[in-house]
């Protein structure tokens, strides 16, 4: 056992332990020095040495570095993951994650859902629409940022409850919502018990996350776009570029799927022409089979005729999440609809098939793919409006209703729109 030195006012020891080096200092007695290096002793050959360089040797950002190697991949939330990692690898000036789709599996049949790499960034070109607004964000958020920069350049070993609590607190004054607190926890917490299950890091003693407690986001949707609505949007929708936005969009009506479901998922060997089903072969929450209503195959119909990609395992729709999203908010906005996100259609869709048959909660979990009656009811936003008129055996005024609810999402009651935006449609498509 190596014999603890003085070094300054303090006492110190190195010992090396299965070829791994260790450099233990700070202790105000020897043998407050003896006793903690013969524990780690012990504790590395019980468990086996550190991997890689070791929680004393490693930051946090180096640390998150290498957890997006090894997790990222096999995480259908990577993309959004690498968003978060990327501030702490900026952190310590370190390349920073780019992820692209992939659709793989391992010979033990894990799902690959990404293929990461790492790049040195140049500076982000910021075009002048958006630079007063990045910049007043930068300011609201510098406090967190500063927190955040001095947590990433920390020792691992010497993270402790304190740092990650001075972030959590730092990002509620600068006004973050609760949810994106919540999210930040969540990254740094998979991390430590990834860095102590999988990487056998003994240090520091506990994970210094578990103790953080956050009150629970209220992050609850009820806005449901209606039949109006979508009038409006297509007719802005149908002139964008990206050719797969519109039918993107139409399936997230018309199906009640996720958009990480129609956009990653969804492939062509799933679609099932004459029971007019789609299987996903890997959704969030398992394997299932998704029910097609007719408006849903007219659009896979005109995918597939004008797909130059039709392989088996390709998938349908060849566009990103952000591209789609983009393109969703400058339509909602040119139609002057508020307050609309791409997840309300979700919302939007489950709530029209509530309507459609009448609140039969097997069939609404079979479209939506929910376990639970209370998850599935999240998503049914039904107005006191639409309750009234049942009640008064009135009609309900279409226009108010959700979106595709007894209206064909491709072809709006306004003749004349819809052959624009038929003709729209099939042009950019032969042009792309």
């Amino acid at each position: 056992m190596a014999k603890p030195y003085r070094e300054g006012k303090g006492w110190s020891v190195r010992l090396r332990v299965r070829g791994h080096d260790l450099y233990l200092s700070g202790f105000k007695s020897e043998g407050e020095a003896r006793r903690v290096a013969e524990a780690r002793r012990a504790d590395i050959l019980k468990a086996g040495a550190p991997a890689h360089q070791g929680p004393t040797r490693t930051t946090l950002g180096q640390a998150f570095a290498q957890y997006a190697r090894e997790r990222l991949p096999y995480l259908k939330s990577g993309n959004k993951d690498a968003n978060r990692l990327n501030a702490y690898l900026r952190a310590c000036a370190l390349p920073v994650i780019e992820v692209e789709p992939h659709q793989e599996r391992t010979a033990s049949g894990s799902a690959i859902y990404w293929k990461v790499g790492f790049a040195h960034e140049t500076e982000r070109a910021i075009v002048p629409s958006l630079r007063t607004h990045r910049t007043a964000l930068a300011g609201k958020f510098a406090n967190s940022a500063r927190v955040r920069e001095r947590l990433a350049r920390m020792t691992f070993a010497d993270i402790a409850y304190e740092d990650i609590k001075a972030l959590t607190d730092a990002m509620a004054e600068d006004g973050y919502k609760q949810a994106s607190i919540i999210n930040e926890r969540a990254e740094l917490n998979r991390l430590f018990n990834h860095a102590r299950r999988v990487w056998r890091w003994t240090e520091p003693a506990s994970n210094p996350v578990s103790a953080i407690k956050l009150a629970a986001a209220d992050n609850g949707r009820d806005r449901v776009l209606s039949n109006e609505e979508w009038s409006k949007v297509l007719s802005h929708l149908s002139k964008y570029d990206n050719p797969y936005v519109v039918p993107a969009v139409v399936l997230l009506l018309e199906t009640s799927m996720r958009s990480s479901e129609v956009l990653l998922t969804a492939t062509w060997d799933g679609v099932d022409w004459q029971r007019n089903t789609l299987s996903l072969g890997d959704a969030k929450a398992g394997a299932r089979k998704v029910p097609l209503t007719p408006g849903a195959v007219e659009v896979l119909r005109m995918l597939r005729e004008q797909d130059a990609d039709t392989r088996s395992d390709a998938r349908i729709l060849k566009t990103s999440y952000e591209a789609v999203k983009k393109a969703w908010d400058v339509a909602r906005k040119a139609a002057g609809i508020e307050d609309v996100r791409l997840h309300d259609l979700r919302h939007t869709s489950t709530t029209r098939f509530a309507l459609e048959y009448q609140g039969n909660l097997p069939v609404l979990k079979l479209i939506t793919g929910h376990k639970t009656t209370v998850m599935l009811m999240r998503y049914v936003n039904i107005k006191a409006e639409d309750v009234a008129s049942m009640m008064h055996g009135a009609d309900a005024d279409l226009k108010y209703m959700p979106a595709g609810y007894k209206r064909n999402l491709l072809h709006p009651s306004a003749a004349e729109t819809a052959n624009i935006v038929q003709v729209d449609f099939a042009q950019r498509r032969r042009s792309a």
